[in-house]
């Protein structure tokens, strides 16, 4: 629905998003193992460590605001801009915003890691599941 509702407003507006809109897949894929992998590994820290779950709605709030999700990392000042850059999700939303609003496009090392850093963060949370995973029926 939402997908619809950006297309209505990319044509409302105006806004041709050119080649890099096929891009997109790839974006998607890319945020799904992001998340998939963390919450792997907090799922299964929740298992032993009662306590994470309620770090873990702390820090999604966080991430909201930390996540140049409504504003473009233009915006943000000089200053601020290594920590923003520690944020794979940063990287992501830079490229959704270059492939879907023609913003201009991210450096290379950031497109790469967009790709790199989920693709471990998946392999690295699995792992860590699979470990943890054979005492969870003992905890539980």
């Amino acid at each position: 629905m939402s997908a619809v509702f950006l297309g209505v407003l990319l044509i409302v507006f105006g806004v041709n998003p050119g080649v890099a809109v096929l891009l997109v897949p790839v974006w998607t894929l890319m945020v799904i193992l992001l998340a998939c992998g963390v919450g792997l590994v907090t799922s299964a820290l929740t298992v032993r460590y009662r306590d994470v779950s309620y770090f873990v709605p702390f820090m999604l709030q966080f991430l909201l605001y930390a996540s140049p999700i409504t504003y473009s990392i233009a915006n943000v000042p000089a200053q601020y801009r290594v920590i923003y850059d520690l944020n794979p999700l940063t990287w992501l939303l830079q490229e959704f915003q270059w492939s879907l609003v023609r913003q201009p496009v991210p450096p290379g090392w950031e497109i790469a890691l967009s790709i790199v850093v989920p693709v471990l963060a998946f392999l690295g949370g699995a792992i860590i599941f699979e470990q943890m995973e054979r005492g969870f029926a003992d905890v539980i």
